[in-house]
């Protein structure tokens, strides 16, 4: 890296010794300098040594060949300012130094180009600053990647079509992330915005706008790392808000004459200070205020505000108008209606491929060629099932995020329980999962909880289900990953069961849970055989343990029969099951349905790939004919997957009140439009 240090041509002696301290610094950093000092300088230096008379003409030359700028902007300087600002106008990073106070009014001009830092140095400190600045460097230089922000009013469809253009760069064969500010359940930060936004600190017109925009900075300024790691690694990263958002609601009630001021302190505060990536586009979903009322998406202390709203919305088209990287899609039509989630989407894609950030190719041409995505299923299961308000919690992290779909909550309050299908991609659903068992471990006291149903812990169970291009042992992994994160990040004790059962006696759920989560406290301490396979062989004092694992897709299938003798219901399940002699992964009751009139085989089918519908169906219309009964009908209760009724004829099966959308890959192209 070939680096030209600019000094200001006062040639007095705190001028040479800051020029040394800098020239010293960076020949220790093993940097090339473009015009070093003639060796090691004596204590007392000469001045023709150490700053020979040279031209603008010779010192313009050097900046043709230089690579980064250094320039000591202590005291104002002609020549300096001049090098700078070309500098800048090459596109080439800059270096500010300060060695006192920092002069803001000089560097206004300068700090709204891209590539200028600057820094407060002394002896001290130079070593350190030079290599923030030289790592900051390095990292900008490996960005392979690209930072695309989503921005808008709430209810403007940032989430949904964040979706809807990760789905359409995946299937491009783009390498994709997505995350979405503020981070509320993640981020330290992010917990204090989601106070402040319920109105904790007071209103939102009420806090100094400088101080509300630190508490965003620092929730972004938390991810930064990841992010720089995304880009780096080629990633075309999807932000559902980003710095972007400050400039436009913190700026409310700010004067229109100081709201550049605000926005100037608020661009170095985040880029030149925390040194966030840069978003190479933002694209503006401009929804009118009043479609967002009646959205009722706004947070409560801003949903009666039209004001508040009008202002934002506002602020969002000068911003749009003012920086050339801003693209604005209108939402509405002329005449006041909505324009379809599809046309809008439409609209982004053509934005990506006129900014060269994805191919002009359409990418129909390449789905051929990309593996279909994976999926699996998760079902986590949590010890609440009485206050809603706490149910909402723990799901809302599932909700609106890329590569996950929430199919379903169910709760049951005599079991004091609650459990969610989650479908999606296998990390996205790990990162998910985790996120709500960290909101409930902080909600639920395990030793305030009562239910019929059998728990060990707030979290009591959590298992993966291969769906589409998963094998179990993919599942296996998962579980084990989440297992290992839980048990060291939130020092709950974990047990593997089912596939991923460390143990013949863990593999049964019912085994691992026995005694309870009174009795598991009792022993997990002292009995070696209920030491768990992650984490503190200790109950979390709130949380209890929880359960892991991976199973196949278990579905539930029931066979009806013509008569009221439940004992030939309890005979023929005998027949079926596994544990009776019957078939591989077959679980099976006999029931009598008293209010309906007939009896019941309820069955769970615990590995369809072994024995399917079809084959238990026809086994119990065999035994039931033998014993002069007629089969009435038999049903699927909750989903299956497609691959369950591959080579299945469905009007032998007799089947009553199924519908499509029991299929999960229907259910999701529902919930998702995929």
């Amino acid at each position: 890296m070939k680096v030209l240090v600019i000094s200001p041509e006062k040639k007095d002696r705190s001028s040479r010794q800051r020029r040394l301290l800098i020239v010293r610094a960076l020949e220790d950093l093993k940097i090339k300098l473009l015009n070093p000092l003639p060796g090691r300088p004596p204590k007392k230096l000469r001045p023709l040594m150490l700053f020979p008379k040279i031209s603008y003409g010779k010192e313009t030359a050097l900046l043709d060949k230089a690579e980064v700028v250094i320039a000591d902007l202590t005291v104002a300087d002609y020549k300096t300012d001049f090098l700078v600002s070309q500098a800048l106008a090459e596109g080439k990073p800059v270096l500010g130094l300060f060695g006192r106070e920092i002069n803001r009014e000089k560097i206004s001009s300068w700090n709204k180009a891209e590539f200028f830092y600057f820094d407060y140095f002394e002896k001290q400190n130079i070593n350190s600053v030079l290599r923030r600045f030289f790592r900051f460097l390095k990292q900008l230089k490996q960005r392979r990647g690209k930072l695309i922000v989503l921005e808008g009013l709430d209810g403007a469809g940032k989430a949904t079509q964040a979706k809807l253009l990760l789905d359409y760069l995946q299937n491009s064969g783009s390498r994709t992330k997505y995350i979405e500010f503020p981070r509320y359940y993640s981020s330290f930060h992010g917990g204090v915005i989601g106070r402040y936004l319920k109105g904790e600190f007071g209103g939102l017109k009420e806090i100094n706008p400088y101080l509300a925009s630190l508490t965003y900075a620092l929730d972004r300024l938390t991810a930064r790392e990841e992010m720089e790691d995304w880009l780096r690694n080629g990633n075309l990263v999807i932000a559902n808000r980003y710095t972007s958002s400050s400039l436009a609601f913190q700026s409310v009630g700010i004067k229109p004459e100081d709201k550049e001021n605000f926005w100037d302190w608020l661009l170095e505060m985040e880029y030149k200070v925390h040194k966030l990536p840069r978003e190479d586009l933002v694209i503006l979903l401009n929804l009118p205020p009043e479609f967002s009322l009646k959205k009722g998406k706004q947070k409560k202390n801003t949903s009666d505000d039209p004001e508040y709203l009008k202002e934002v919305a506002e602020t969002y088209l000068s911003l749009a108008g003012k920086f050339g990287h801003w693209r604005k899609i209108d939402c509405c039509l002329r005449n006041g209606k909505l324009r379809s989630v599809k046309q809008i989407h439409e609209e982004i894609v053509k934005i990506l491929k006129e900014k060269n950030i994805i191919s002009l190719k359409d990418n129909k041409r390449k789905t051929k060629t990309v593996k279909m995505n994976r999926l699996i299923e998760c079902v986590p299961n949590f010890s609440e099932g009485k206050d809603k308000n706490i149910i909402a919690q723990i799901f809302l992290p599932a909700k609106n995020v890329p590569g996950v779909t929430l199919l379903d909550v169910e709760s049951d309050p005599d079991h004091n329980r609650c459990l969610g299908t989650l479908v999606g991609e296998p990390e996205a659903v790990l990162a998910v999962v985790y996120e709500m068992i960290k909101i409930a471990t902080g909600l639920i006291d395990m030793e305030k909880h009562h239910g019929e149903h059998p728990r060990i812990g707030a979290t009591d169970v959590v298992p993966f289900v291969p769906v589409a291009n998963m094998s179990l042992e993919d599942c296996v992994l998962l579980a084990k990953k989440l297992g290992e994160k839980v048990g060291r990040e939130l020092k709950i004790p974990v047990y593997l069961y089912e596939a991923a059962a460390t143990k013949p006696e863990r593999v049964k759920l019912e085994d691992v849970r026995r005694g309870e989560y009174e009795g598991l406290k009792k022993v997990i301490e002292s009995d070696p055989e209920r030491k768990p396979d992650f984490g503190p062989a200790k109950m979390h004092p709130t949380a209890g343990a929880m359960v892991t694992g991976a199973r196949k897709f278990l579905i539930a299938y029931n066979v009806n029969l013509e008569t009221k003798d439940v004992s030939i219901a309890k005979e023929i399940a005998k027949l079926v099951r596994e544990s009776g002699g019957g078939f591989p992964a077959v679980k099976a009751l006999g029931f009598e349905i008293a209010e309906k009139g007939y009896i019941q085989i309820s069955m769970n089918l615990c590995d369809f790939e072994k024995t399917n519908m079809d084959t238990v169906f026809k086994k119990i219309k065999q035994e039931a004919g033998k014993r002069g009964v007629k089969v009435l009908s038999s049903e699927i209760y909750g989903l299956l997957p497609a691959a369950a009724l591959k080579g299945i004829n469905l009007e032998e099966l007799q089947l009553v009140d199924f519908k499509k959308e029991q299929v999960l890959e229907s259910r999701i192209e529902n919930e998702t439009g995929r």
